[in-house]
């Protein structure tokens, strides 16, 4: 609201809108109804501490008074059709700026989803030769496991061969080691043997040597004998 002192004239200022047009056409209407309106007030001939009202119109603004010279300042006069021309062409630059924004969004998405449609390709085909590489990666390490694990069985294969061929040598050489025994206790049985027959014949030579000697003794004796008598 704007006011100038003690002239007794203020101004009510409404949105500069067709709600703000349709408020103030109310405001003035209902001056009008109780007989308050513009033309009551130049006609009234003692307008005592009344209230007075109405929408200010061209003569308003063309006018001497403060009233037009704050009208001619602050605001501008124009017609309904100007008005609905001003706000036709604000809609028709809001459409048509919507348009290029909605054609930009567009051009925009469309550069997206093709470069979506390119990155998916691109990741299908990674995704392609991901799997490629794992597969072989699996295949690989299956058949270093299955080469490592017959490299180990082939080992323990060997070592259970060599283990048995050291156990029938072992036992070979118990066998031998036992043969050996024995044919030495056999030859040391018929060393013995040997030697006792040894001795049992020297004995039997030594005795019949005796009994030789003895009988030559004696016949030795009984010559003498003889000779004597």
């Amino acid at each position: 609201m704007e006011s100038w002192g003690h002239s007794g004239f203020a101004i009510v200022e409404f949105k500069n809108d067709w709600a703000g047009f349709e408020n103030a056409m109310s405001c003035a209407k209902s001056f009008e109804v109780d007989h308050f309106g513009k033309r009551d007030f130049y006609a009234a001939k003692n307008r005592g501490d009344k209230l007075f009202g109405w929408m200010a119109h061209k003569d308003d603004y063309d006018s001497r008074c403060p009233i037009g010279l704050y009208l001619r300042k602050k605001t501008d006069v124009k017609t309904i059709s100007a008005i609905e021309a001003e706000d036709q062409r604000k809609a028709l630059t809001l459409v048509s700026n919507l348009t290029n924004n909605l054609e930009m969004k567009t051009s925009h998405l469309e550069e997206m989803w093709n470069k979506y449609q390119e990155a998916g390709t691109s990741l299908s085909k990674l995704m392609g030769q991901k799997e490629e590489m794992l597969k072989a990666y699996n295949e690989e390490t299956r058949k270093m496991q299955q080469d490592t694990r017959n490299h180990f069985e082939n080992i323990l294969k060997e070592h259970q061969e060599v283990s048995m061929h050291l156990e029938a040598q072992k036992k070979r050489l118990e066998q031998v080691e036992e043969q050996l025994r024995q044919r030495e206790a056999q030859n040391e049985t018929e060393r013995r043997k040997l030697h006792d027959e040894k001795n049992m014949r020297e004995k039997e030579n030594l005795h019949r040597k005796i009994i030789e000697l003895e009988k030559k003794l004696d016949a030795k004796q009984a010559l003498e004998l003889e000779v004597e008598a």
